[in-house]
């Protein structure tokens, strides 16, 4: 018999009749165990493995998101910059006209007053000459 033959019947031996190894278990019991201990670690390493990348891909959407407002909230923040200065400069607009309508009717109550100072003064005369001529 060759080496690896009388080996392989004594290695076979050994694990068929290794008995009571370690409590009660024999070494076929642990390898066994070993094998399905290993299984589960790796299940356990792919169900990681897929557990981060789900992580990596809601992070990224998330950055996502986070630019995508960031890039909103300056496009706001623009939009409402030149919306201030538009309502600023249409305020002094409003301003430079309420002053422009209260000189003209400050011009239009004086001229008024003009108007009315001659024909008061014709009244007047009037009164005087109707009360001269009364008495």
């Amino acid at each position: 018999m060759s080496f690896i033959k009388v080996f392989g019947l004594i290695t076979a031996s050994a694990l068929g009749t290794a008995g009571t190894i370690y409590g009660g278990h024999s070494v076929v019991d642990y390898v066994k165990e070993r094998n399905k201990l290993k299984g589960r670690l790796d299940l356990a390493e792919y169900n990681l493995s897929n557990i981060e990348a789900k992580h990596r891909q809601a992070i990224n959407t998330l950055v996502t998101e986070r630019d995508n407002l960031k890039t909103a909230l300056d496009k706001t923040r623009l939009a409402l910059e030149r919306g201030k200065d538009f309502i600023m400069n249409d305020i002094k607009k409003i301003r430079a006209m309420k002053s422009t309508l209260q000189g003209r009717t400050d011009l239009i109550y004086k001229s008024d007053k003009l108007l009315e100072e001659p024909y008061r003064k014709i009244a007047e005369n009037f009164q005087n000459a109707s009360y001269l001529t009364q008495t």
